[in-house]
């Protein structure tokens, strides 16, 4: 069951995001934060192949907490980077698929991404051809694809996929607010929107920032500056903008522990902030700032 939450689940493969002090939690902790967002409405989960252990924790949690009604999207590792022939692309993608089935434990992904957009530049339609037919076979529901820009929605948008997941955030509103996305979703495309709170960089201390990321403290300055005069927790503002979003399926957010999960469970039935507010505040950041490609440090 799609749910309007989806949990990410990078962090339980990895050590993830800008501001992640924690490290990964353990597998304990990881399948106790995945049964406490089901048991709280959040059906949905994302992983995918690249993210470490991730999918074999949701696995266990699943061969331990039975549920019949989740929603699973994972992707499928960089076609592009293994250096798969045009000829291999149906054997390389069941393969690719039916591991990440066995290490998640269920017979059907509900949703599968290609992870890296360049997989369609480069393969195109021999690559779509072989999902559709995997998703006849029965190993998928639907089908989709990972973008990180405006700019890549035209490739996409060639190609019969059922869903897409893309950044989107109050600091990086180009996609979600381009006319692009309201053809997808004309299209009954599903949107998933990832990195709500940019890696961790929306809470980061401005006085204390990279100087790489020196650019993006006026923003941070901004939005504690809201943050006040609404009387609202950044993570309240963040995930608010696109908990009202009416072109918004689901959001994919990341948690590095339970408190910070029981944070946004009592965000989500809030009505928060009108979104105006904040497209008038923040449409301005400039994308290299919040495009975690190009954070060097």
């Amino acid at each position: 069951m799609l749910t309007k939450l989806t949990l990410g689940t990078a962090q339980f493969g990895l050590d993830y995001g800008i501001n992640n002090c924690s490290g990964k939690p353990d597998i304990k902790e990881s399948i106790e934060m995945l049964e406490y967002a089901y048991s709280n409405g959040i059906k949905s989960v994302d992983t995918a192949a690249a993210y470490g252990d991730s999918e074999i924790v949701i696995g266990k949690w699943i061969e331990d907490y039975p549920h019949e009604d989740l929603f699973i999207t994972s992707k499928i590792s960089s076609i592009t980077d293994a250096n798969i022939s045009k000829n291999n692309i149906m054997g390389y993608l069941e393969e690719q698929i039916c591991l990440s089935l066995e290490k998640l434990r269920i017979k059907k992904i509900d949703n599968i991404l290609l992870h890296n957009f360049y997989d369609l530049i480069n393969y195109g339609s021999i690559l779509m051809d072989a999902l559709i037919k995997l998703k006849d076979k029965g190993y998928v529901e639907i089908i989709g694809c990972s973008i990180y820009d405006l700019e890549s929605i035209d490739t996409f948008s060639q190609y019969p996929f059922d869903s897409i997941q893309f950044p989107g955030s109050i600091f990086n509103q180009r996609i979600l607010e381009s006319d692009k996305l309201i053809k997808l979703k004309e299209k009954n495309v599903k949107i998933f929107v990832r990195s709500a709170f940019v890696q961790g960089l929306v809470f980061m201390n401005p006085v204390k920032l990279p100087k790489e990321l020196a650019g993006i403290k006026k923003y941070l300055i901004q939005l504690k500056e809201l943050s006040d005069d609404y009387n609202l927790s950044i993570s309240e503002i963040a995930m608010g903008y696109l908990m009202n979003h009416d072109r918004v399926d689901s959001i994919v957010f990341g948690v590095d522990n339970i408190n910070q999960l029981k944070e946004i469970i009592e965000i989500k039935n809030k009505n928060i902030i009108n979104k105006e507010v904040i497209i008038n505040k923040f449409s301005t950041v400039p994308d290299k700032l919040v495009d975690p490609r190009n954070w060097r440090f």
